[in-house]
């Protein structure tokens, strides 16, 4: 059994929402980033999960907000609240240009599933 990842409650989350698949993606590159880069390392998966969801329907002006996915994900709006902002700080490196987005779906597509 593997243990719950960002990225499993973000599809879980995203499809709840009827969030299209690019913005599952979007959402799923901006939890993968935020972890590799450290800024979430005393946060759960689903707490990232929800803060790189907030921040993706701020970012790209969504019309789904704290409320909707506290809704959906049985979490807390201050525990959004609280994602979003430590990872709305590092904005700039967590949104992907169309470039690094297309080469984290490519490297995504080659990695063989356990």
């Amino acid at each position: 059994m593997k243990p719950v990842s960002a990225e499993d409650e973000i599809l879980k989350i995203g499809a709840a929402l009827n969030l299209s698949e690019m913005y599952k993606n979007i959402t799923c590159y901006v939890a993968h980033m935020a972890q590799e880069l450290g800024i979430v390392l005393k946060n759960t998966p689903v707490s990232i999960a929800v803060g790189a969801l907030q921040l993706v329907c701020t970012t790209y002006e969504l019309s789904i907000d704290k409320k909707d996915i506290s809704s959906k994900c049985d979490i807390s709006e201050t525990t959004i609240h609280k994602s979003f902002t430590l990872l709305s700080n590092y904005k700039n490196y967590l949104i992907p240009t169309k470039k690094l987005f297309d080469k984290y779906m490519e490297m995504k597509s080659q990695t063989i599933p356990a």
